[in-house]
């Protein structure tokens, strides 16, 4: 019976590993290479999330993430407040990884007497984990760590949207 539980634990842990759906694959950079992701708070009220496409000296043109449009947005320069840069992301759902680390906290009902050893282990583990997940993109801030000239880098096309490519056409 022990085992069994910690056989059920252990694949319902594997369930909690994944990777964002937005973010390209390792194996896809050569081929289908994006921007990095903008998360924006726009006048200081709404925030917007999205891929960004590009930087001119007026303007960011964003793709947002959002599956029901594929319409470019055009936000000026002025009304950005501040920003975060997603280079990384170790999680989309931090929630999720919290929850996770919370339900293995149940593994040490199979180890008996050596419970009394194993939970406050877990506790220490799972309670970090669950704190850091919350926390868990690598980021960097607008304008705190990068200026906005720099910001072109992170964009699908640094140098500027080539003539020949249809904005409409972007996915």
């Amino acid at each position: 019976m022990k085992n069994i539980i910690l056989f059920l634990l252990g694949i319902l842990f594997l369930g909690a590993c994944k990777s964002p759906d937005y973010l390209s694959k390792p194996m896809d950079f050569s081929h289908h290479v994006k921007g990095l992701i903008l998360k924006a708070e726009i006048d200081g009220k709404s925030k917007i999330l999205g891929e960004i496409i590009e930087v001119n000296s007026e303007a960011i043109m964003i793709l947002p993430i959002d599956k029901n449009t594929n319409t470019i947005m055009t936000i000026p320069k002025d009304k950005i407040q501040n920003a975060d840069i997603i280079i990384a992301s170790t999680s989309d759902n931090p929630t999720g990884i919290s929850t996770w680390a919370g339900l293995i906290n149940l593994a040490p009902a199979g180890h008996g007497w050596f419970m009394i050893l194993s939970v406050p282990i877990n506790l220490v583990t799972t309670i970090s984990i669950g704190s850091d997940a919350a926390k868990g993109t690598y980021r960097m801030k607008y304008p705190k760590n990068v200026s906005w000239n720099q910001m072109s880098k992170f964009a699908r096309f640094p140098q500027g949207i080539p003539d020949h490519i249809n904005l409409d056409q972007i996915e």
